[in-house]
């Protein structure tokens, strides 16, 4: 302060860039740039706004920021249940396609061992089958030896067997050839079982029938002789068949003569007692000519005519001959005994000679 007259504060000069501007106030900031002070520290310079708050306490817990951008907690945890889930998926998957392959090589190991089992025990049951064989075909040799001795010796004892037995034994025989190789009996058998095996006896009596030669057996004079007794037999009974028939035609015409002689007093009816009833008798009247007839036929020699299914007494006996053949056969061949009788190979033989009769000129 130079003099107390002067004004206690003076008004700086006004700047140079903006003039004297009388009346218009005016108000200019600082200006932004700092000086540089070396040994004065920069002032401090405040961004805050005028309206903000002057400042905020320090917080009490301190937590991490979550990230706003980005997979979440909930979503890397499912992701990472999802990565165990496919592991644990993965993991069962192998153990099931381990265990799968484990049983498909123990089946096989199985089915190997069993391959061998089996065949092992197909290998015992053939050599048994093969065994068994051997000694059924032993057996048989020995059998079929000692029928060849028994038969040897039969022939030695009787060397006048008859072709005609030979030829029953063999009918015998294929017939037993036949029944033997059946397994089954006839009630166990199907019907088409049966149908066959019927076929084959047929089969096999038409080819015994048709290889049989019946001249060999004409040329046997055993063969000749009961021809020959066959022959007289059968005209023995074409001669009863003849009388049986004579007697009943004479029965015939001495009845019809009767109903004649009856039909004439037809016109006496009812006359002297005479029955009244038309021209039929009376049973009593039929009985009475029926006895006054058998009495007239005795009386006269002749025989009775008999209901039976034999005419006359004679009934027909078996022949010795062809029962000592039939026996014949038997003894040669016992296994016979086991099929056929003593009548049923009498009947073959029969029925041999009956064939080779009606072949004969």
């Amino acid at each position: 302060m130079e003099g107390q007259g002067a004004a206690p504060f003076d008004a700086p000069p006004p700047p140079s860039g903006l003039g004297n501007f009388k009346g218009v106030m005016l108000c200019n900031r600082p200006s932004d740039e700092v000086k540089a002070v070396a040994e004065d520290p920069m002032p401090f310079r405040s961004a805050v706004a005028s309206n903000s708050e002057v400042g905020l306490r320090p917080l009490r817990n301190y937590e991490p920021t979550v990230k706003k951008r980005g997979p979440s907690a909930a979503l890397r945890r499912h992701v990472r249940w999802l990565r165990e889930l496919q592991e644990q998926m993965r993991e069962d998957r192998n153990q099931a396609e381990q265990e799968e392959h484990d049983e498909v090589a123990k089946r096989i190991k199985l089915k190997t061992a069993f391959d061998k089992h089996r065949e092992a025990v197909r290998g015992m049951m053939q050599e048994r089958s093969d065994k068994r064989r051997e000694e059924e075909a032993t057996a048989k040799a020995e059998k079929a030896a000692k029928a060849a001795e028994a038969k040897a010796a039969a022939q030695s004892a009787q060397p006048a067997l008859s072709e005609i037995a030979r030829a029953a034994a063999a009918a015998v025989e294929g017939k037993v050839s036949a029944k033997a190789q059946s397994a089954k009996p006839l009630w166990a058998m199907t019907a088409q079982e049966k149908d066959k095996f019927e076929e084959d006896e047929a089969d096999d009596l038409i080819n015994f029938a048709e290889g049989l030669d019946f001249d060999e057996y004409v040329a046997d004079l055993e063969f000749r002789q009961a021809l020959g007794a066959l022959k007289d037999r059968a005209g023995k009974l074409m001669k009863e068949q003849e009388a049986f028939k004579d007697d009943l035609l004479a029965s015939f015409a001495e009845e019809y003569e009767e109903s004649t002689a009856a039909g004439s007093s037809k016109a006496e009816d009812g006359v002297d007692g005479q029955s009244l009833f038309g021209d039929h008798r009376s049973e009593y009247s039929v009985a009475s000519s029926r006895r006054s007839r058998r009495k007239e036929v005795q009386e006269n020699g002749q025989k009775e005519w008999d209901s039976s299914t034999a005419a006359g007494e004679d009934r027909p006996a078996i022949d010795p001959e062809v029962k000592g053949m039939a026996e014949a056969v038997l003894e040669q061949h016992p296994k016979f005994r086991a099929i056929h009788s003593k009548d049923s190979v009498q009947k073959v033989i029969e029925k041999v000679r009956a064939d080779q009769a009606l072949d004969v000129p």
